[in-house]
């Protein structure tokens, strides 16, 4: 009954600007959103509809994890408000869910499309004190200040073409590895399809250093 609709990295194709030339166009995610069946939650608009002793804390937290200079260069893009009692009211049967609800879903837009980021969502959920259930999806670089230097999609896409990567065939989009606490641009592209099953080449290159992390197959079916 409920699903967690994560659009987290919105794959986009890229398109040719004049023959033997490649115009990168910066990507745009979108953040995830949790579905409560009849329960609908709050839509924060701006930080000012977040309770103030929650958004105190969350702000001195995101200032700590990220520098003051970063987190100032985000903007809030809302998110979701839960009233767990209301929640519980209107759908009894949550409470037996395997993941812990939270009280808040907060949303915050990174842009910065010289580098080939139009909008990439960045979240992070809190329980009703406070607490983190789970932390926002953007490195710790405070801990780790040469994250700071993101590696441009147009460099991350001349890699990949030095990979072997087809440039007219390939889908790109931007994550975030909980493991290694970077930032990955993400390569795919289809080698085989016969209408059932597809095959798929995928390489990952860390958005702080250039460098290829890995490179390996997926599969799909229709």
């Amino acid at each position: 009954m409920f699903k967690l609709y994560s659009l987290l990295a919105l794959s986009i194709m890229m398109s040719s600007a004049f023959a033997g030339v490649k115009k990168v166009e910066p990507i745009t995610s979108y953040g995830g959103f949790t579905y409560f069946g009849s329960y609908e939650p709050e839509k924060p608009k701006s930080p000012l509809d977040i309770p103030k002793n929650i958004r105190s804390q969350l702000i001195q937290h995101l200032v700590k994890r990220l520098g003051s200079e970063f987190y100032s260069s985000l903007t809030f893009n809302g998110g979701q408000i839960v009233n767990i009692g209301e929640l519980y009211e209107m759908e009894p049967n949550v409470k037996n869910h395997e993941w812990e609800v939270h009280s808040f879903d907060l949303h915050f837009e990174l842009s910065k499309p010289e580098i080939g980021i139009q909008s990439y969502i960045a979240q992070i959920q809190l329980r009703q004190d406070g607490s983190i259930i789970n932390e926002i999806n953007l490195p710790d670089f405070s801990k780790n200040p040469e994250k700071l230097k993101i590696y441009s999609l147009s460099d991350a896409y001349n890699k990949s073409q030095e990979s072997g990567f087809d440039t007219e065939h390939v889908n790109v989009t931007l994550a975030y590895d909980t493991k290694t606490d970077n930032l990955v641009w993400k390569f795919e592209q289809r080698t085989y399809d016969d209408g059932l099953t597809m095959v798929y080449k995928n390489i990952e290159i860390s958005a702080h250093s250039g460098e290829i992390i890995k490179e390996y197959q997926s599969h799909g079916i229709r």
